[in-house]
């Protein structure tokens, strides 16, 4: 999960799930993300981050037995994620 302002949420770095949001927007110009290759479910995983099933970016075990940390954004907001900020910022910026 992502919170910010406007121009916080569409600065980098994105929480993954904002990633892909992003990149879903039809002539938004941004490559949605490779995805890890598990299958998506709708159904909420009970334990870990919400959002592991479809996650880009995962880490492995630590996304699904722990909730996500809170992590401060430079200019505003934050978002629920295991990857440090720096790593969601040099993903993305390639």
């Amino acid at each position: 999960m992502q919170f910010g302002t406007v121009d916080a949420v569409f600065a980098p770095p994105f929480h993954p799930y904002t990633e892909v949001l992003l990149a879903s927007v039809p002539g938004s110009g941004r490559a949605r993300p490779a995805r890890t290759g598990e299958t998506f479910t709708r159904a909420r995983p009970t334990r870990g981050c919400p959002f592991q099933a479809s996650c880009p970016r995962k880490l492995g075990a630590i996304c699904e037995t722990e909730a996500p940390p809170w992590r401060e954004l430079p200019d505003s907001g934050g978002l629920l994620c295991h990857i440090p900020l720096i790593d969601l910022a040099d993903a993305q910026a390639q």
